[in-house]
């Protein structure tokens, strides 16, 4: 009932999934933040094309939210849904078509020439603060420096903020734009050239209408991203939400063997607060 309720099918034509543990209001709020987020941005529908939407408890990930590039699902936890507006960044990232910002050959946007100076802009920034810097050099897994200073963490924490910005405070989908900013993991202000270089990418990237199957799987033959030959060791149990849990190694690290580009993460989680 909620699913229907909500409209945020029409958008995500994968599928939708809501956490029963969700009331009513809390889900219309999101669904109403989510819209707004949508039409702030100009976000066309093509990127939802065959996208699972899941609010559902993200268990041992211990992530805020989750995107899986294939099968294309955005998974947010119903505790945090201000990590919306993150995942939707890599959703961003990794569907955009081939060829976009910049006209180089790269799969994914923020390793791209055009986001290269964002980039370095946002790992300048991390450098000012040695506190934050000492500490993510010495976590190991998920919680590190090389983590967070990742083309595709920048460009999620850029668009990220970009939303935060320009949506009316407080939202359910983002944190808020003041905590953003003090936060040395991200900008003091949005640089110059960030929100056109975003709005750009939105409405030229769009994955073409072939990306994704009726059910929600992406038509690999034929998506902006080569094929990747995963080599995961995973646990036999499932979280509650569906999800494969990655079998955790020393500091909760997931290690692993892929073949792929540079900067292409199988997941892409969002750090809880207590990351801070």
């Amino acid at each position: 009932m909620l699913e229907r309720l909500s409209g945020l099918d029409r958008f995500f034509t994968g599928g939708l999934e809501i956490d029963d543990r969700l009331d009513g209001p809390t889900v219309w709020r999101f669904a109403e933040d989510v819209r707004a987020l949508l039409e702030v941005l100009d976000v066309p529908q093509a990127w939802g094309h065959g996208v699972l939407l899941k609010l559902s408890r993200l268990g041992r990930h211990q992530a805020d939210g989750l995107y899986f590039p294939a099968p294309a699902i955005l998974a947010v936890d119903p505790r945090t849904l201000h990590s919306f507006a993150h995942e939707l960044g890599h959703l961003i990232d990794y569907r955009a078509h081939t060829g976009a910002g910049g006209g180089d050959a790269s799969p994914v946007l923020s390793t791209q020439k055009a986001f290269g100076r964002f980039h370095t802009a946002m790992w300048q920034r991390m450098m000012t603060a040695p506190r934050v810097l000492t500490r993510l050099r010495r976590a190991g897994g998920r919680i590190s420096w090389a983590y967070y200073s990742s083309p595709s963490e920048c460009f999620a924490r850029a668009f990220e903020q970009l939303a935060s910005e320009r949506l009316a405070s407080p939202a359910t989908v983002v944190k808020d734009a003041e905590a953003l900013r003090r936060d040395h993991l991200y900008f003091p202000s949005l640089p110059d050239g960030l929100e056109a270089y975003f709005r750009e990418m939105i409405r030229t990237a769009a994955p073409a209408p072939d990306f994704a199957l009726e059910s929600g799987t992406p038509n690999l033959q034929n998506a902006p991203f080569p094929t990747a030959t995963h080599n995961l060791k995973q646990n036999r149990k499932r979280t509650k939400g569906g999800f494969p849990c990655l079998k955790s190694e020393s500091s909760a690290a997931a290690r692993f063997s892929v073949t792929q580009p540079p900067g292409w993460p199988l997941w892409a989680p969002h750090r809880r607060s207590s990351d801070r």
